[in-house]
């Protein structure tokens, strides 16, 4: 099964932190942006603009949280 190309990163809008609290310099945080067709794009600030997005289809995103629900990655 081949899998579906993602968007370009342009394409991702409406980015906001995933975590309650307040996120700067000091207090990196996870970013969650919105792409076309139920996209969704994750970032993580430690590294600023160079930090590297991680992609997801509606089917992986939904995968993802679930694994997140659960604690697979605490």
């Amino acid at each position: 099964m081949a899998h579906p190309t993602p968007p370009p990163l342009e394409a991702f809008d409406n980015w906001r932190t995933a975590q309650n609290g307040e996120c700067g310099q000091d207090q990196p945080c996870v970013l969650v942006g919105d792409g076309p067709d139920g996209w969704k794009g994750l970032q993580d600030t430690k590294l600023g603009p160079a930090s590297p997005t991680l992609q997801y289809n509606p089917q992986e995103w939904t995968v993802f949280i679930a694994a997140v629900k659960a604690g697979e990655f605490d």
